[in-house]
């Protein structure tokens, strides 16, 4: 109908050679995009981001469960997380904290980069990270070490060599209130 089709996930296996066992995730929908997945360290649990119906803004964060070899249906993670703009670029730690990029959260500019520990029975808080995580420019797609000792980022920041680029971020005493289980 739109006359195109939107992104979708998919999964496989490192074959011999090449990828194998190619298949599309059921979260998907010609309707609607699915993208930046991010797998919990068990593989059990995955978080993305869509444009889906039924949400708070253009791109919430979303989460399925692997259960008995099959994914659930996708779960909106509600609006403690998401906004009325976007929310994307998800990134799950070992810890349980989430790292994802939002324009709707109070940031230093357009895309800044948050976090939320979902490792208990209830949220923490929404934390923008600040610098050098942020910059009045866009920041996302945060991943960061089972020590959170060393993080990579792209960002779009002045000091650039093009539209965006990816920082290396070097933490030695590791980002407060993360640890690896």
């Amino acid at each position: 109908e739109r006359g195109q089709v939107g992104l979708k996930i998919y999964r496989a296996f490192r074959g011999p050679y090449d990828w194998q066992g190619i298949e599309e995730l059921p979260i998907n929908d010609d309707a609607f995009s699915c993208m930046h997945p991010s797998l919990s360290s068990d593989g059990n649990r995955l978080f993305f981001a869509s444009d889906r119906p039924g949400g708070y803004g253009g791109l919430d964060l979303y989460v399925s469960d692997y259960i008995n070899g099959n994914w659930t249906p996708a779960v909106n993670l509600g609006p403690k997380i998401n906004t009325s703009k976007d929310e994307a670029f998800p990134f799950i730690h070992a810890s349980g904290t989430l790292f994802f990029s939002s324009n709707g959260h109070p940031g230093q500019g357009k895309l800044d980069i948050f976090s939320i520990d979902l490792s208990g029975q209830s949220w923490g808080k929404v934390y923008n990270l600040e610098s050098p995580f942020n910059s009045p420019d866009d920041d996302l797609g945060l991943v960061l070490s089972a020590d959170a000792r060393v993080g990579y980022l792209s960002s779009d920041r002045v000091g650039g060599n093009g539209r965006d680029d990816i920082y290396r971020l070097a933490i030695p005493d590791g980002l407060a209130g993360i640890s690896s289980r």
